[in-house]
């Protein structure tokens, strides 16, 4: 992930902090996380990193207030909700085939 940011023009990564991976046992995977501060050459830089890295939490340090143009904003909105349209699908559909899975696992144990 840090690689494929280091390469986007308008996002520069002043400093991070790679944390040493966790085993979580109940699952047997490992999971790990990136602290960086990093600098945008604009908002539309930002928020497509968000929508592309979807980071689990941000902190913007300056400049303190934007001022928005209503069409970005709209086109903003337009992709996130477009964004969670897609899990959305994707929920449903992973919930339809766990409840087949599901059934046709309870029919053989019959």
């Amino acid at each position: 992930m840090l690689n494929g940011m280091r390469q986007e023009d308008g996002i520069d990564i002043v400093k991070k902090e790679i944390f040493e991976a966790q085993e979580i046992e109940e699952m047997k995977l490992f999971s790990t996380f990136v602290e960086a501060d990093i600098i945008f050459k604009n908002i539309e830089k930002f928020i497509g990193f968000c929508f592309d890295y979807t980071p689990s939490s941000v902190e913007i340090i300056e400049p303190y207030s934007f001022l928005l143009d209503a069409r970005f904003f709209n086109a903003m909105l337009n992709d996130m909700i477009t964004k969670l349209h897609k899990y959305t699908t994707l929920i449903r559909n992973l919930d339809a085939e766990y409840a087949i899975l599901k059934k046709d696992t309870e029919d053989k144990k019959q």
